[in-house]
Formats: C-alpha cells, sequence, structure tokens
C-alpha cells in the first residue's frame, strides 16, 4: 500500500493463518499495526475453532442445539471483537490504526465516528494518498445517513396517483419501510407491523412503505392482501428506485427509523426492538 505518492511512504503486510509480516517505509507507528494484527489474529483463531467445530457436528437434536449455542457464540464474540479493534482505534490519535481498520473491512459498517477518525488519521500521513481521498468520499457520503442526521427527503407517488413526500410527515415518529410485494421476508414482517401501526398510530407513528415494485398491480395487490393501511410510495423501478438509491438499499426489507424531527436514530431494526425504540420515541417530550 503506497500511502503517499510524493514521498513514496509505503506499507506492507504480507502472511495467512497468523503468521505475517509488516514492513514500513516512511511511516511511524508499524508497532500499533503490529499490536492491530495481534488483536485479529486473536479472534481469528477462536472464530476458526468454533468453525472447525461446527463442520464435525453430527446430524442429531444435540448437534443441532451445539451448532445454535455455537451459532450465538459466534456473534457475541464478533460483537467482542469489533468493540475491542474500535476502542483501539479511537486510542491512537496519531496512527494509522484506525485508518487501516476502515480502509480494509477489518469493521463490518464501521459508525460516522470512527470513519471520521479514520479520515484524519490518513491525512496526518498524506492527504494525496489515493486511499485517504477514497475514505474521505465515504465520509462525505456515510455522513448524510448517520444516526442523528436529518433523512433525507423524497417524492414519489402513492397507489392512487397523487404524490407523498417524507417530509410532510414531520412531528411524527416515522418508520420508512424499503420493501416489496415479491419479497418473502418483507410480507413475513408485515402482520407484526400491522399490529404495531395500529397500536402507535393514534399516538404519532407513521410507517411510509418505499416499495421496490415494477408492477403496479401486484403492488397495489400486496397492500390490500396484507392489509396494509400505513402510507405507501414506489416510483415502480424495482432497485433503481430512487430512495433505495438515496438511502442505499441492497437487500430488503430495509428500515430507518426517524424521530419527531426527521432525524434518523436507528436502521435496521425489526420486531420486539423496533417496537421497543417507537415507544420509547413517542413518550419523549
Amino acid at each position: 500500500m503506497i500511502l503517499d505518492n510524493k514521498t513514496n511512504a509505503k506499507l506492507e503486510i504480507s502472511g495467512t493463518d497468523g503468521n505475517y509480516s509488516v514492513e514500513g517505509k516512511g511511516i511511524e507507528g508499524i508497532t500499533d499495526i503490529k499490536e492491530l494484527l495481534d488483536l485479529i489474529v486473536r479472534y481469528d483463531n477462536q472464530f476458526r475453532n468454533m468453525q472447525n467445530e461446527a463442520g464435525t457436528l453430527p446430524n442429531t437434536q444435540e448437534g443441532y442445539a451445539r451448532g445454535v449455542q455455537l451459532q450465538s457464540d459466534y456473534n457475541s464474540l464478533m460483537a467482542e471483537r469489533n468493540k475491542t479493534l474500535r476502542s483501539f482505534a479511537m486510542s491512537k490519535t496519531k496512527s494509522l490504526v484506525p485508518y487501516f481498520i476502515v480502509t480494509f473491512g477489518v469493521i463490518q459498517d464501521p459508525d460516522i465516528e470512527l470513519i471520521k477518525f479514520a479520515m484524519e488519521a490518513g491525512k496526518s500521513y498524506s492527504s494525496n494518498s489515493k486511499y485517504v481521498k477514497d475514505i474521505t468520499k465515504r465520509y462525505e457520503f456515510e455522513k448524510i445517513l448517520a444516526i442523528g442526521a436529518v433523512a433525507p427527503d423524497f417524492k414519489l407517488p402513492q397507489p392512487n396517483g397523487d404524490s407523498l413526500s417524507l417530509s410532510s410527515l414531520r412531528g411524527k415518529v416515522v418508520l420508512i419501510d424499503f420493501w416489496a410485494s415479491w419479497c418473502g421476508p418483507c410480507r413475513r414482517e408485515n402482520p407484526f407491523n400491522t399490529k404495531m401501526y395500529k397500536k402507535f398510530n393514534p399516538m404519532g407513528f407513521e410507517i411510509i412503505g418505499v416499495s421496490l415494485d415494477e408492477d403496479p398491480g401486484r403492488w397495489k395487490a400486496a397492500i390490500k392482501s396484507d392489509s396494509l393501511v400505513w402510507r405507501h410510495v414506489s416510483d415502480l423501478k424495482k432497485w433503481n428506485s430512487a430512495p433505495a438509491q438515496l438511502y442505499k438499499v441492497s437487500s430488503i426489507p430495509a428500515t430507518y427509523l426517524l424521530d419527531k424531527e426527521g432525524r434518523i436514530v436507528a436502521k435496521g431494526l425489526r420486531g420486539e426492538a423496533l417496537q421497543a425504540k417507537v415507544e420509547e420515541l413517542l413518550i419523549q417530550p
């Protein structure tokens, strides 16, 4: 990795399965990088042990139960890993560690604070590097949808042809629900969302369903079949839907929860976790 074409500062990392070497030219903080890699390897070894055990489980009730436990343990360990690596990165104010973690996906879906921290860390070495320019672009893009940001507005046709804008719902707690008639998981969420809507709509809760359908007939039929009484919009462009592009939707169902001021307060919530957050927002003064 060439960090600066002008000074020819470089960082080279090679190796597999916990055996690696790190070499740097014109770079401070190589020790930090090595410490980071040691942390990554430590967790990777634990993940590998879990995966190896999972591959040997018998096709029995006991084997299934152990598999469920291993998956739970895996998820808990991944959460611990990401928290540990993030804390380590945020403690390195003059280091390439945060930049390295974000640029190379060491932590999936890093938060906006870490991305900004990593961007500044990279700039401390070189503002000319392609990597720094890329992460700067990423920061500018990500901050639009960061927790606390005002949700980008959109305006689309409803089933009756009239247009509805997201901003017209300001003053309510709003769930943006990206879905489609052809999406099985989306349809399976609808009964829960219906119960939640009936319970909280009188208190100021609204749902705006953004469909990624192409066929208007199927879209409207799904709304009727599932008895979805909340707001619905679509430009009938499937994955090229303007709001889907704006909100970086790559899979559905996808949700964004907004407070009464239109700020993003949560992403991807479903089920009981979603209901609890909606209730929390509604009781706030």
